[in-house]
């Protein structure tokens, strides 16, 4: 049956065009992150023949589960990777877009929270990559693995838990660290008679003193036995078995994929150690400290040199006993604004490699609402908020981008503060009614249009001038070929991409279908170009090329030593990578247009 149409409804189709709108405008514009095509190399290896943890040792590998059937669509029906990037774009675009309407729907009763809530999520969590990632999809599933969890509230199914189970499992999938939590999982499992009585005790307790309190009772009492087995739904023996069984459905699907693109149990145990070792995490406990004081450092430059304000601020509000005044409740709210205000500036203009956690300024907001709120929404906090604070956590340290890969998975904690900050707004109506003298019609309307006013600037923002640095317009040039064919750049830009695929062309011209390439380049897009095997051990490159896991990728590989090798004229200008090769391959050399090009004669090494 079809639901009345809200005026929410109305409201909320009308942002999301133009939010829509602004990813539209700027999604055909080059913009070269090696993040991105990363991102696309795995699935396209995969779908060459090649296979994991054999061929590619990167340890972000296994979430190419998600984008290998995108990838495997636009090879076979375009016959080549050309155009692929914008393809892929729009493959998560149409993800991204669902998945924001999804949002507003589960949240539809909230009617205004909801279209926050969803657009919150929907300018936030690009980060300038419109990508089919391990940080994309692992957003997506905490999210889901979140409303599965809120579901189960309402409806204590089987279904429902074996869908939580496959969510969890996606998750683990896109990040392997998240693996760990299912191990306190099953400790709250195995405690749980005990966890169940102490807070159906203390439950109890609140709610005796809040029956005594004046005026303070409320008819939808979230604070009764109906909450104490609300805590138990998740950890019961039922829940257990039907979550572990939507677990295994994701690991029998993984297994299943994996030997399905050609890899074997026999290369896991083989090459595990090269995985760790060709890994730029630097797993460990000295890279876990180097992690917080970088965190400390990060702050400190986008709180201008003064990090002690925020926790400071945190401490006098908890120890505020009358924080629950109007009067107090208006004067913490201006204060987390102007906190929001000034990390957002820092962010903006000091935030370095975590120039994209805009995230973070709404979070500081929607939590000293969440504290502020009386009837507060636990449910929501538990499942959704904390999910997302969690999965912000494990992605931290699962990855080299700092406080940005946080950022991302913050992005999902902020559409559960959306509502805490619109249920703080409803109880704070009445006291300000009463001191304000305004309308409630011109209070609700201006906050409307403060929240608009705000995605428009976030849009803008984010979509435009922070990933980007401008609109396209009539002077970009559309490019025909490639990887990229099908986008708009600059002059400059369109000339120095062309050398490059002809150089690329070139090497295709003169070498056969299975003769292995290597390419030394930060621009990792080439690899989408050369339709041979790949000669390297992972296409992600942040420094000089490691000599001693090339050796061991090629012991590994000897079908993969290299017939060709092209340097381009940037990294032999920056870095040793030809004194590197020189002493491991006898090759001839010549230039091309943008390059070094290198015919191997013979290796240097044992294989």
């Amino acid at each position: 049956m079809i639901k009345k149409v809200q005026k929410s409804d109305l409201v909320f189709t009308g942002v999301l065009l133009l939010g829509l709108a602004f990813h539209l405008m700027c999604i055909w514009v080059v913009n070269t992150p090696t993040d991105e095509t990363f991102y696309i190399t795995i699935p396209l290896r995969l779908v060459s023949g090649e296979s994991l943890i054999q061929h590619e040792w990167h340890l972000s590998q296994f979430s190419s589960l998600f984008s290998y059937l995108p990838v495997f669509l636009w090879t076979k029906i375009n016959d080549s990777a050309d155009g692929i990037v914008l393809f892929m774009r729009c493959a998560y675009l149409l993800i991204h877009t669902l998945t924001a309407v999804f949002i507003y729907v589960f949240f539809r009763k909230y009617k205004y929270a909801s279209i926050l809530a969803s657009l919150l999520f929907y300018t936030q969590l690009s980060y300038r990559l419109y990508a089919i990632s391990y940080n994309s999809m692992f957003a997506l599933f905490i999210l889901l693995l979140a409303f599965c969890l809120l579901s189960i509230r309402e409806n204590k199914s089987t279904r429902l838990y074996i869908l939580t189970g496959v969510c969890y499992g996606c998750c683990c999938v896109c990040n392997p660290l998240f693996c760990l939590l299912f191990l306190f999982y099953l400790i709250i499992c195995i405690f749980n008679e005990r966890i169940e009585a102490f807070v159906k005790k203390n439950t109890e307790t609140k709610s005796k003193q809040k029956a005594k309190s004046k005026n303070k009772s409320r008819k939808n009492n979230a604070e009764t036995p109906a909450e104490t087995e609300f805590y138990s739904y998740y950890f019961d023996r039922k829940a257990l078995i039907f979550i572990v069984c939507g677990i295994s459905v994701i690991a029998v699907t993984s297994i299943a994929f994996f030997l399905f693109t050609g890899g074997t149990f026999s290369s896991v145990f083989r090459n595990l150690g090269n995985l760790l070792s060709s890994s730029e995490y630097q797993i460990g406990a000295a890279s876990a400290f180097s992690k917080i004081l970088a965190t400390f450092r990060a702050f400190n430059s986008i709180s201008f040199k003064m990090p002690f304000l925020l926790p400071l601020f945190f401490i006098v509000l908890f120890s505020d006993k009358k924080r629950k005044e109007c009067s107090h409740k208006i004067t913490y709210l201006i204060l987390s604004v102007a906190f929001s205000i000034m990390y957002l500036l820092g962010i903006t203009f000091k935030g370095g490699n975590n120039a994209y956690i805009f995230s973070l300024p709404f979070a500081i907001f929607s939590v000293v609402c969440y504290i502020l709120t009386e009837n507060k929404n636990k449910p929501l906090f538990f499942c959704l908020w904390c999910t997302g604070i969690v999965g912000a956590v494990f992605n931290y340290f699962a990855s080299n981008t700092q406080l940005s890969s946080a950022g991302v998975i913050l992005s999902i904690s902020n559409v559960a503060g959306s509502v805490f900050a619109c249920d703080l707004f409803r109880e704070m109506l009445p006291g300000l009614k009463k001191n304000i003298k305004l309308q409630q019609k011109n209070l609700l309307a201006a906050g409307r249009t403060a929240i608009c006013i705000g995605f428009l600037i976030q849009a803008l923002l984010f979509a435009v001038i922070i990933p980007y640095g401008q609109i396209p317009t009539k002077d970009y040039i559309r490019i025909s070929s490639g990887p990229f064919a099908g986008m708009l750049t600059q002059q400059q830009n369109y000339e120095d991409y062309q050398k490059f695929v002809d150089d690329i062309n070139e090497i295709k011209g003169r070498s056969g279908e299975n003769d292995p390439v290597l390419i030394d380049s930060y621009r990792n897009w080439l690899y989408l170009h050369i339709d041979r095997p790949f000669s390297i051990y992972t296409t992600w490159k942040n420094s000089n090329l490691q000599s001693d896991v090339l050796i061991a990728y090629y012991k590994e590989n000897p079908d993969r030593i290299p017939k060709y090798i092209y340097v381009d004229y940037e990294e032999n200008h920056n870095n040793s990578s030809v004194r590197i090769l020189n002493k491991m391959f006898d090759y001839t050399r010549e230039k091309l247009s943008n390059g070094i090009l290198l015919t191997v004669k013979n290796v240097k090494f044992e294989v």
